[in-house]
């Protein structure tokens, strides 16, 4: 998307800024009605139907075309809720986690979940980052039970199963998240599918927070991110942060390679669903340089 967070994006007699315009985004995303009325609430004379407001964002290249929806699965397959994920140009907008296609809208908490979430106090997990083959940096987070007690749990369960040992960081935006949580054997990933409930979100989306990506409401499994910039418009879209990177952890962050650019089908990084069904396969013959988890352990406070 060009220009900077001053550039307005136009819709007839209508102006709001590109920050507006991402938030309205991601809520036609999952609420088109509401989305409609939320854009038509900046001109109450002039109602904006759902057809009319996805062909404005088409041609602020904001939404892909009709042709690339239909050559995409991740556009075509629709949830049991009836949501589809949504790629901006450039953005990974609506953080959708492939992974959670397929889920219920609500889920019942995994037994070995809720047994953990109860537990207070932070506690610390260690990520090994390649950033290339010739550099290794460690990256420590800080997760917090109290910001979001059932997703921290889930961290901390996939964290201890060895789950994002090996994991490509696929999707890199840069000022905006740096996207990760698919594992490299598919048949892994197939054993995580089952998604957790919400957590209330109680921190906000700055820099260096580490938040579970969504498909929808109840869907997080494995996919997570981490904010490159201040994203506190996600806040009242339902993603709870968790935790937050600490130390110079950051630096190592910054320099995870993000040269492919947005992934398919808006750009020519990897395609997610293509990573669910082919793992590393797929992204270390296509993208070679991606950087990646190498390893990820608990280092303090839980299980020490």
């Amino acid at each position: 998307v060009g220009g900077g967070l001053g550039t307005r994006t136009r819709t007839k007699n209508n102006t709001m800024t590109l920050p507006q315009a991402l938030a309205t985004l991601f809520l036609f995303a999952i609420n088109p009605a509401q989305a409609a009325s939320s854009v038509s609430a900046t001109n109450p004379t002039r109602t904006f139907p759902r057809r009319v407001f996805a062909t404005q964002l088409r041609r602020q290249h904001l939404l892909p075309s009709k042709a690339a929806q239909n050559n995409d699965a991740t556009m075509n397959d629709r949830n049991p809720v009836g949501r589809r994920p949504v790629v901006l140009s450039g953005i990974p907008f609506g953080l959708a986690a492939a992974g959670a296609m397929g889920a219920a809208p609500t889920a019942p908490v995994d037994a070995a979940v809720e047994a953990q979430a109860g537990v207070d106090g932070p506690f610390y997990v260690q990520f090994e980052v390649a950033l290339s083959d010739q550099r290794t940096e460690p990256v420590t987070i800080e997760i917090h039970p109290d910001w979001a007690p059932l997703g921290a749990a889930q961290f901390q369960k996939l964290v201890n199963d060895g789950f994002y040992d090996d994991c490509r960081f696929f999707r890199v935006v840069d000022g905006f998240v740096v996207q990760f949580g698919l594992n490299g054997d598919p048949e892994i990933n197939k054993k995580y599918r089952k998604p957790i409930p919400d957590d209330k979100v109680r921190q906000s989306n700055v820099r260096g927070t580490v938040t579970f990506a969504t498909s929808g409401p109840n869907s997080r499994t494995t996919q997570m991110f981490i904010n490159l910039g201040d994203n506190t418009f996600l806040d009242t879209r339902g993603f709870a942060p968790i935790g937050r990177v600490v130390g110079d952890g950051m630096r190592a962050i910054d320099a995870i390679y993000g040269g492919y650019g947005e992934g398919a089908p808006a750009g020519s990084g990897p395609d997610q669903m293509r990573i669910q069904r082919q793992g590393n396969v797929y992204l270390t013959k296509n993208f070679p340089k991606l950087s990646y988890v190498s390893k990820a352990a608990i280092v303090s406070g839980k299980n020490e």
